[in-house]
């Protein structure tokens, strides 16, 4: 099966109980302020060898990366653990998963990392939009059959400013790779 096929092909009638909807932030290409955005997630299971098929189930982007092949083929989710917020943002601890394509060659280079590292557009390694997701939090993340649990990303992260500087951080710490 093409993977073209794979990422069109309706859910599983098994899969279909653990689809669901779940808010992100979106890391726009063109540089535009960061936003909360709510996708579906589609299911990644076992027809393709790829680390993020663990979570069963991925959000579904493939209309922000304009149904291109190479950049599902190249996506890559890095995780962010976040335990140290103060007391006033302590609700924005947690598990966060940075969701980025590295297809360069494809799509244009995301601007955010460009803008917040001043690094050369050629060392970046995030293509299209990139999403920043949250999973529950510990033995949690994954539910009893092993599909990921996904909690939506506190408003807070997009409107406050120490969510501001949060995101900034994860974006930084994670263009590179």
């Amino acid at each position: 099966m093409s993977l073209s096929k794979m990422i069109e092909e309706p859910p599983h009638p098994e899969e279909m109980s653990h689809l669901m909807y779940t808010t992100m932030v979106c890391v726009p290409r063109l540089g535009y302020p960061l936003c909360l955005i709510t996708l579906p997630t589609v299911g990644v299971t076992a027809t393709t060898r790829h680390p993020s098929n663990r979570l069963k189930h991925l959000p579904n982007v493939k209309r922000h990366w304009h149904f291109n092949i190479e950049a599902w083929a190249q996506r890559n989710i890095i995780r962010y653990q976040v335990t140290r917020m103060t007391k006033r943002y302590k609700h924005l601890n947690g598990t966060y998963y940075m969701f980025k394509s590295r297809a360069v060659r494809y799509m244009s280079i995301n601007r955010w990392p460009t803008r917040l590292l001043n690094l050369p557009i050629t060392t970046v390694k995030m293509a299209g939009d990139a999403f920043v997701f949250s999973l529950a939090d510990g033995d949690q993340e994954l539910d009893a059959n092993g599909w990921a649990n996904y909690v939506d990303v506190d408003p807070d992260l997009v409107r406050s400013e120490r969510g501001q500087i949060l995101l900034e951080k994860i974006i930084k710490d994670t263009a590179p790779l």
